[in-house]
């Protein structure tokens, strides 16, 4: 999961969506699951939950939390955080982190279309478009000192300590610590 949530804290509870039936999703991660039902096309995203490929009757979907929380977010309108990873299905090589995940912004879920995967069985759609008024993507980020910087951590190493230099002791955690 430290993986998932390397450039910003949103894990996922099933398959790459995080969220509720009730508030709908917060986020979801593009990163190579999904095969060839999820399409992103940068701007606009065409996701469907990690069920979706599986589900064998044509007649039902399967409804998964993440199908849940993605039809709430359809309903409540309240954005959902993208997060891509460099397994994503994007085609195009140099939009897609080349490595770890990447925090894109925020989309909202437009629309859904209910579709037939390819063992007959009944899935929705979702499409999701990215929300005017942000930031472009950095389509550089990570950058690769900040990849090589987790990847020492990932090694048992704190970011900036030396390699040679042992690793202080753990101080407990003070008052101020706490403090907002």
């Amino acid at each position: 999961m430290l993986r998932n949530t390397f450039s910003h804290p949103l894990g996922a509870t099933e398959g790459g969506i995080s969220g509720t039936a009730t508030n709908g999703c917060y986020s979801i991660v593009i990163n190579g699951g999904g095969g060839k039902l999820v399409q992103d096309n940068i701007d606009t995203i065409f996701y469907c939950d990690a069920g979706a490929p599986m589900n064998e009757d044509p007649n039902k979907l399967r409804e998964t939390p993440g199908y849940k929380a993605l039809a709430a977010a359809a309903r409540t309108k309240n954005p959902v955080r993208v997060i891509r990873g460099p397994d994503g299905p994007n085609n195009e090589r140099n939009f897609k982190p080349m490595r770890y995940f990447r925090y894109d912004g925020l989309y909202q879920v437009v629309g859904s279309v209910t579709r037939t995967n390819r063992r007959g069985g009944m899935y929705e759609r979702f499409k999701l478009e990215r929300l005017d008024g942000q930031a472009d993507i950095n389509r550089s980020a990570p950058s690769e000192a900040l990849c090589e910087k987790f990847d020492r951590v990932k090694q048992g190493y704190w970011m900036d300590r030396p390699r040679d230099r042992p690793a202080a002791p753990a101080a407990a955690p003070t008052a101020a610590f706490y403090a907002p």
